[in-house]
């Protein structure tokens, strides 16, 4: 079971170089996954959960950031820093969380690739479990795609009306975004999907978090041994 920031004391864990570590792409629909420009991660399982205010997103963030420092206090001098994954989706009122993962393999911006093992088994162990084979599943045969507003409501009551501010020099520039609805016969496999886009959409911002998987041009841009910053909280997606 995951373990809740601020109920349990700092994790701790190993951090080895690989020199033969797994394909960075998820092989399961539950892992964890995110490659930007020159840095890519696949996680496994959760050692911790930090909740994240959606209400507040600046006091969100900072409560956030202090309960991490929190988990990763006392960690050895050697050990990697402690990486959290956290795909928020644009609806203000949705629950968030920070996930860290049990086990994490890195491939840095220098191609070598680190193994971090959080629940105490050895890193042969974990990487075992993290390149664990898994029975192909079975693809959709039938799909529905229904937008969730009609065409001309669409068109008459979003797309006109930001046209025409753009028009009155009230804004420079609009990105809209319309929801669809996907029904298939069959469960997506989400593991495909993310390697479909990172095939896809190579220079892209791919990410996967359980179950809420996108791509996106906008990707963060900072060193992998440097904190993110403030922006970085707010990411886009698709």
């Amino acid at each position: 079971a995951a373990r809740r920031a601020g109920t349990v004391g700092p994790v701790h864990g190993v951090t080895t170089r690989i020199d033969d570590g797994p394909e960075l792409r998820p092989t399961r629909g539950d892992q964890l996954f995110w490659r930007g420009p020159d840095r890519s991660l696949v996680g496994h399982g959760v050692a911790a959960r930090v909740p994240f205010d959606r209400g507040d997103r600046d006091r969100g963030a900072a409560e956030a950031q202090a309960a991490l420092g929190a988990l990763g206090a006392g960690r050895a001098p050697g050990d990697a820093p402690l990486v959290a994954f956290a795909a928020l989706a644009f609806d203000p009122d949705a629950p968030g969380a920070l996930i860290v993962p049990e086990v994490l393999v890195d491939r840095r911006p220098d191609g070598s690739r680190w193994l971090t093992v959080l629940d105490g088994s050895t890193p042969d162990a974990a990487l075992a479990r993290l390149t664990a084979p898994t029975e192909p599943a079975a693809q959709p045969t039938r799909h529905e795609l229904t937008s969730m507003l009609a065409p001309e409501v669409w068109r008459d009551e979003i797309v006109a009306v930001v046209r025409d501010r753009i028009a009155a020099g009230e804004l420079d520039k609009a990105v809209l975004a319309r929801e669809l609805a996907l029904r298939t016969d069959r469960p997506i496999d989400i593991a495909e999907v993310v390697r479909r886009l990172c095939a896809t959409h190579p220079a892209a911002m791919v990410f996967a978090v359980e179950g809420f998987v996108g791509a996106s041009p906008a990707g963060p841009r900072y060193s992998a041994h440097e904190a993110p910053p403030r922006g970085a909280w707010r990411g886009e997606g698709s």
